[in-house]
Formats: structure tokens, C-alpha cells, sequence
């Protein structure tokens, strides 16, 4: 009699257990579960096409992360975009 109780109990855990994982991602963007550390996953050249809520895509800027905690910024100028404008942290 037991039976009939237990694979319906645990398919509800399975269930509860699987709802919950998917809901608790700890980045909103990003993945649940990388190998890749989070100080990799942002070290690298970044295009931004947005910055608060304007569309900056156009002006080419370049945000650079190191693992060093060093950056920088490049801005191509908006008539001139073959001369970058840099700033470094």
C-alpha cells in the first residue's frame, strides 16, 4: 500500500526540487552554473550599445575588464571614427 504513496510523493519533490533550481539564478543575464569563474566571464572587451536606456551604438565605445581589476574605455569619435578616444583606470 506504501507504494501507491511514494512514487506520486516523489515525483512532487522531483518537481519542487526542479521549479526551485531554475528560479534561484544568481545573475539575471548570465548562466545558472558555469565552470567559468565570474572574474572570467567578465574580463574581456565589452561593446556597448546601451547606457542608460540610450542607444549609444553608434558612438563606438569599447569597455575593457582585466583581471588585474584594471580598465579602460575607448571611444571612437561620433564624426571621426577612425580616431579612438581611450581612458584608462
Amino acid at each position: 500500500m506504501s507504494n501507491n504513496y511514494t512514487k506520486p510523493l516523489v515525483m512532487t519533490g522531483a518537481a519542487a526540487i526542479a521549479l526551485t533550481a531554475v528560479g534561484c539564478a544568481k545573475y539575471e543575464d548570465g548562466p545558472s552554473a558555469s565552470l567559468v569563474s565570474k572574474d572570467n566571464r567578465l574580463c574581456r572587451e565589452w561593446s556597448i550599445d546601451e547606457y542608460d536606456g540610450y542607444d549609444v551604438s553608434s558612438y563606438g565605445i569599447v569597455w575593457e575588464f582585466e583581471k588585474n581589476g584594471d580598465w579602460s574605455q575607448t571611444v571612437h569619435e561620433y564624426d571621426n571614427p577612425t580616431t579612438p578616444q581611450s581612458y584608462e583606470n
